[in-house]
């Protein structure tokens, strides 16, 4: 495990390639699960759900909506960019079934929603990627299609997904013959994203 500086290095970088010779260890699943899980929501309410997938044709199906039609990167392309959610691991926060969740002050549900997967999302993606993981996010998706093939070929509710939207993460070891970015699937290389890098002002009080 290494500390949490090297890890924020890593998980900064969205990993685009894939060893599937080295799948995710169950005990560390249950470690990312388990932090996943628990971190802050407001008043504590269960704001979303997490569907987990070591199932490569579920994977690999996901994989397949993860595109945006109106993106020229994803026209005609045998393998688009999104190579992120072919992943020995995949991780999806969507929300919950009842948008309500028994809130009494009537909250905005899909703000609640948004800031509680990115918190938990983000605690996910730093504890795999402390354990030696890396990972990538990707937010996106055909949603409806998405969750409709969800429903039909894995029997896993449709839950009203078309809004707000889902966060997908994969998570595993990358493949060593590939650069980061380079999009690979079965082996082979379709397509290189590119890397930005950014910067965030800080405003210190004192």
């Amino acid at each position: 495990m290494i500390n949490v500086v090297e890890a924020v290095k890593t998980a900064e970088r969205c990993q685009r390639n894939w060893d599937f010779s080295r799948p995710v260890k169950q005990e560390d699943i249950e470690k990312i699960i388990g932090v996943a899980t628990n971190m802050p929501t407001k008043n504590n309410r269960p704001y979303y759900e997490i569907i987990v997938s070591t199932n490569l044709d579920f994977n690999k199906m996901c994989y397949t909506h993860s595109i945006d039609k109106n993106n020229p990167h994803f026209n005609n392309r045998k393998i688009h960019r999104n190579t992120q959610v072919n992943a020995p691991l995949l991780m999806i926060w969507r929300a919950t079934d009842d948008r309500k969740i028994n809130d009494p002050f009537n909250d905005d549900f899909k703000t609640s929603f948004l800031v509680s997967v990115g918190i938990s999302s983000a605690a996910a993606v730093l504890t795999a990627n402390s354990l030696g993981y890396r990972t990538g996010y990707c937010q996106c998706i055909q949603q409806d299609d998405l969750f409709n093939d969800i429903e039909k070929n894995y029997s896993i509710p449709m839950n009203d997904a078309s809004d707000p939207s889902a966060i997908l993460v994969g998570i595993g070891h990358p493949d060593d013959n590939f650069s980061r970015v380079q999009c690979v699937v079965d082996g082979e290389h379709g397509f290189t994203a590119e890397s930005n890098d950014k910067q965030i002002n800080v405003k210190y009080v004192k």
